[in-house]
């Protein structure tokens, strides 16, 4: 498992047989853990951090990728999202 997933499991509670949710549509699972601000082409590492991660499912990820759904949604959602779950 990569770096970011790792640190993203750990910090939201998930254990790795968990089935993890879609932050943004909370009924689906979550199939990609997504960075909300990208890494860029070179990878930085700086961005493998807690607040830049969210979990989304397939159609959630697609439409962030084309900017239907936008960072600052993403940041909004992922603070609800701990909210909800008392994270």
């Amino acid at each position: 498992m990569v770096k970011y997933k790792k640190v993203y499991m750990k910090e939201m509670g998930y254990g790795e047989q968990d089935c993890i949710l879609c932050e943004m549509d909370h009924g689906a699972v979550a199939c990609d853990v997504h960075h909300i601000s990208a890494k860029g082409m070179g990878g930085c590492k700086d961005k493998d951090i807690e607040g830049n991660l969210i979990g989304l499912c397939r159609g959630c990820h697609s439409l962030c990728h084309r900017g239907v759904i936008t960072e600052e949604e993403c940041i909004e959602a992922h603070k609800q999202f701990k909210v909800r779950y008392h994270i």
